[in-house]
């Protein structure tokens, strides 16, 4: 789970409490961080958790991809590029990454100061702000044709930025889709 609770003013997460598919509340949702602009309040701490949780478990070698949805497509994606710029240091043993609406934006500075904290990311600091840096990790990007929060367009941005992306188009909107034609996808 993400670490912080919904408030006020999370563009990301009010947007989709807002324009959702569903009528859910946002009380339960939980947030990555909290986005102003292009400021990703909270992200440190999340990678942090999850970088931690990461490295505890690998010596079990329990963990070799990672499924983000919307937002946490957008953290994947932060995953996939600190194991890329270190050539496989950060994130050790990710092999894969699946992305349900998962969308581009600019590489926040928040991503850079976590990096510089990290002992063994702080020579790979300049490499993390490239916005050409190309992702081998192969990388399936699930798409809702019509996902009004996400829209194709916006998937189709991420693609980009991974060498062999494969694309998986549900007729559904902004969720995970899981009928057998999905799942088998996934697998």
């Amino acid at each position: 789970d993400a670490p912080f609770l919904f408030s006020d003013g999370d563009e990301d997460v009010e947007e989709s409490c807002h324009n959702n598919d569903s009528t859910s509340s946002s009380e339960w949702q939980r947030t990555w961080w909290h986005r102003n602009g292009n400021n990703y309040i909270g992200l440190e701490e999340s990678l942090a958790k999850i970088q931690q949780m990461w490295d505890d478990d690998a010596d079990d070698g329990n963990f070799v991809g990672i499924l983000g949805f919307s937002q946490g497509s957008r953290l994947a994606h932060f995953i996939s590029l600190l194991h890329t710029v270190t050539n496989g240091i950060a994130f050790k043993g990710l092999q894969s990454v699946v992305h349900v609406s998962g969308y581009h934006s600019p590489i926040p500075p928040e991503l850079l100061l976590y990096a510089k904290k990290c002992h063994y990311l702080v020579e790979y600091c300049d490499k993390i702000m490239k916005e050409d840096v190309r992702i081998s990790i192969p990388s399936l990007h699930v798409m809702g044709e019509i996902d009004r929060l996400i829209p194709l367009q916006s998937s189709e941005e991420l693609l980009a930025f991974y060498i062999t992306p494969s694309i998986h188009l549900h007729p559904g909107g902004h969720y995970v889709p899981v009928k057998a034609r999905d799942i088998d996808q996934y697998l």
